[in-house]
């Protein structure tokens, strides 16, 4: 927070991986009156809920988000045009670390390191569409539909 002095945080709360408490959470900031230009959620749930009061109240505000991107909140963030960054969850991490071990299993060259989150849902919701899977269910974890 000290290398970004303009952004203060107005509320927050433990959404404890529940998505009707990180909805409540949200609904009860929203009615606050309170300013605030966007959410961070960490958890699939917790942004899910947190886009669920977003649609109900028709708000239209940024929804930063961390730990997984579910097709759930790609689904409610592309259907109601609210702008979301997503970073990845670490199943799906786990699965570039699996294929390069078979890789070097098999004797093929790999990198010395790899940096995992260049993989990650980071565009705005207009390229999420790549992302998102209609033929999956809500609950998929982005990333993790191959492993």
């Amino acid at each position: 927070m000290k290398k970004y002095p303009k952004i203060h945080v107005v509320n927050g709360g433990n959404a404890n991986y529940s998505i009707s408490t990180a909805k409540q959470l949200t609904a009860t900031a929203i009615a606050s009156g309170k300013k605030f230009a966007g959410t961070w959620g960490v958890g699939g749930e917790a942004v899910t809920g947190i886009l669920q009061a977003y649609v109900d109240a028709k708000v239209r505000r940024s929804a930063e988000r961390r730990c997984g991107a579910t097709n759930g909140s790609l689904r409610l963030a592309i259907e109601n045009n609210v702008q979301a960054a997503m970073l990845q969850f670490p199943p799906a991490d786990s699965k570039v670390c699996i294929e390069t071990a078979v890789k070097v299993l098999k004797g093929q060259k790999v990198p010395r390191a790899q940096h995992l989150l260049a993989s990650s849902v980071r565009e705005p919701v207009s390229t999420a569409q790549r992302y998102y899977k209609p033929q999956y269910s809500d609950d998929l974890y982005v990333g993790t539909e191959r492993c």
